[in-house]
């Protein structure tokens, strides 16, 4: 098979569906940051050049990335070198953690100067579990509108509501976030704070 068929089968396995495909402006870029197979493996790491520590089921922390809704905070260093979180929605694809930050936000002023972020997607209540790290991060100004788009529909916010209009009003000036993971570990506190089986 062609190089073609191989990309779109490496797509499909790293979630990217034919409707995000439509939506992203620029198609070549997903295809040049989907993620290659280890030589020999035939596996398909879930982050290029970045082992997630403590996660034997790869498949455990896809379902959690693609299910989680929670939005991701990131540590972020602010003028004086000192962190500073934010929160946004993100979502995973091809490879990167994605969100979007508008064009004049202090968040995307710090990251145009420190690109270098620490980051956290985490449930905030029981059974526990979450994947922390670090990595960099790209902005890209011409994605933002397209990953907007993605966003909203991930986070059930309908077209019409009022916040979907004031974030479309400004679609053009939103920049995407692509954070690339260099270091992560992930946690899943589920099995050990299951309550005991009660018999009798």
């Amino acid at each position: 098979r062609g190089w073609v068929a191989r990309k779109r089968e490496m797509m499909w396995a790293m979630g990217v569906t034919p409707k995000d495909l439509l939506r992203v402006q620029d198609r070549e870029s997903i295809a040049r940051k989907a993620v290659v197979p280890h030589e020999g493996s035939g596996n398909l790491m879930l982050f290029p050049n970045c082992e997630v520590g403590a996660c034997p089921d790869e498949t455990a922390l896809r379902i959690f990335l693609e299910e989680h809704r929670e939005p991701m905070r990131l540590a972020v260093l602010d003028r004086q070198g000192l962190p500073q979180i934010a929160t946004l929605w993100f979502r995973y694809e091809a490879g990167a953690l994605w969100g979007v930050s508008h064009a004049e936000a202090w968040l995307t002023r710090r990251l145009q100067r420190v690109p270098k972020v620490g980051f956290e997607i985490s449930t905030g209540f029981a059974p526990y579990r979450g994947l922390r790290g670090q990595g960099t991060v790209t902005l890209l100004p011409d994605d933002g509108g397209a990953q907007l788009d993605c966003l909203l529909a991930r986070y059930g916010i309908g077209e019409h509501s009022r916040l979907a209009r004031w974030l479309q009003g400004r679609r053009n000036r939103e920049w995407a976030l692509r954070l690339a993971p260099s270091k992560a570990t992930f946690w899943d506190y589920a099995s050990r704070m299951r309550e005991p089986e009660v018999h009798g």
